[in-house]
């Protein structure tokens, strides 16, 4: 896993975490400072695509 971007994803002014799998698994970790508070896998696209 790597991280994929950092942004606020809910909208309570907190930084969240993107992170991409070599699998092509793209999970989300919403964030309460330095505490995972929920964590889900939002997509899985193919291996040969890329992200930007």
């Amino acid at each position: 896993w790597s991280i994929a971007d950092i942004g606020d994803y809910n909208g309570d002014g907190r930084d969240d975490i993107v992170w991409h799998n070599t699998d092509g698994s793209l999970a989300l970790w919403i964030m309460n400072g330095f505490s995972v508070t929920s964590q889900t896998i939002i997509a899985v696209v193919p291996t040969e695509w890329g992200l930007v």
